[in-house]
């Protein structure tokens, strides 16, 4: 596990698929937060109509700010609705950018409709509006430019609705935000980067418990955690897999023959043909020694057995060292239903002996 930790100048893993791995485990912990807290601040939003109809004094004035502070409050009931069938998390976070740039855009409406004064109290809001938006999980980038667009039309449209503006006001306000942007910036993404680094820590250390350090396949730990969730998937919801264990030809004499830097050799360039060579969803082991074991997920007998041949031939025609050639026997079986866990291996591990004694080089199913 390297010292290093590959995160981006946007706070977020340079692997996209690290990223969204992170994401994933990280939306599901804090998805209900973000809906509580976009439900929380459509229904404070609205509430406040409440002060805009006594700033008014008749509810046909106030009634933009009604139709604007409804809508916001619509979009978060729906944000909070929809949200958990939202399985994308990259459109997760749009969303929820979305929703806070309606926000904005709807606060400084209904201020350009009611002509208010206080420059100083409208970027106060200006800052909560900063706070709402770092603080609702999201992609730090998409906080920043949404923040930023709040920042930029309060600047632009105040001074088409504040009278008498003096450009000293304008400045001074815009140090104290930029302040407060900038602090809440740096704070958000220093959090980022520590909880992007104990995610990265823990994969690590976890991928150390499941992985073979040889071959950097899986080993006999995550193999039997996986066999023991497909037999009982398979159980009930009647579904198929099935399981190759191969086991290299004669490897005691090739270790013995050309030394165990070679046997390794041998072991890792076997491991790498059938990596390339499977698919992402099955699972490959290195079973024990120079015994190795794929699971393969809804596939049935012949097409295992179809793989298997296939990885037969290509394993034979690995040469380490330049010369140096080996096979390996395959053994091939469907599990049952209702068959136990050892009664499932027992018999693929017969199937596996079956090939070694009618010749080696071989696959029996």
């Amino acid at each position: 596990m390297g010292n290093t930790i590959p995160i981006n100048r946007l706070g977020e893993f340079a692997n996209k698929e690290l990223e969204t791995q992170y994401w994933e485990k990280h939306i599901k912990k804090i998805k209900k937060l973000i809906q509580g807290m976009v439900l929380l601040s459509g229904i404070v939003y609205f509430s406040i109509f409440i002060y805009d109809l006594f700033y008014y004094g008749s509810f046909v004035r106030a009634l933009p700010s009604f139709i604007s502070r409804a809508l916001i409050f619509c979009i978060s009931v729906v944000l909070f609705l929809v949200s958990n069938r939202v399985n994308n998390n990259r459109h997760y976070t749009l969303l929820i950018s979305f929703y806070e740039i309606c926000l904005v855009f709807s606060y400084f409406f209904i201020l350009y409709e009611q002509r208010a004064q206080g420059y100083f109290q409208q970027g106060m809001v200006v800052i909560i509006f900063f706070l709402l938006i770092f603080l609702i999980p999201n992609r730090w980038i998409y906080c920043l430019i949404t923040s930023a667009a709040a920042l930029l039309v309060y600047f632009i449209l105040t001074p088409f609705y504040i009278e008498k503006l003096q450009l000293f006001d304008i400045i001074e306000a815009l140090i104290y935000q930029f302040i407060v942007f900038a602090l809440i910036s740096f704070y958000t993404f220093r959090n980022n980067f520590l909880q992007r680094t104990q995610f990265y820590r823990e994969e690590q250390l976890q991928l150390l418990t499941i992985t073979d350090e040889l071959t950097d396949i899986y080993n006999r730990k995550k193999f039997d955690e996986s066999l023991d969730e497909w037999i009982s998937f398979a159980i009930r919801n009647n579904a198929v897999f099935c399981v190759i264990m191969y086991d290299l030809d004669d490897f005691k004499k090739l270790n013995d023959t050309n030394g165990h830097l070679a046997g390794d050799q041998t072991l890792v360039a076997c491991a790498n043909v059938v990596k390339a060579n499977i698919r992402l969803m099955d699972v490959f082991a290195r079973w024990g020694g120079e015994e190795f074991m794929i699971l393969l997920p809804l596939t049935q007998l012949n097409n295992a057995a179809d793989l298997a041949e296939r990885l037969r031939i290509k394993i034979s025609e690995i040469r380490i060292k330049g010369s140096i050639s080996f096979t390996a026997s395959f053994g091939v079986a469907e599990y049952r239903k209702n068959e136990s866990r050892d009664s499932f291996l027992d018999r693929l591990d017969k199937k596996m002996y079956e090939a070694k004694q009618s010749g080696k080089n071989r696959v029996a199913y």
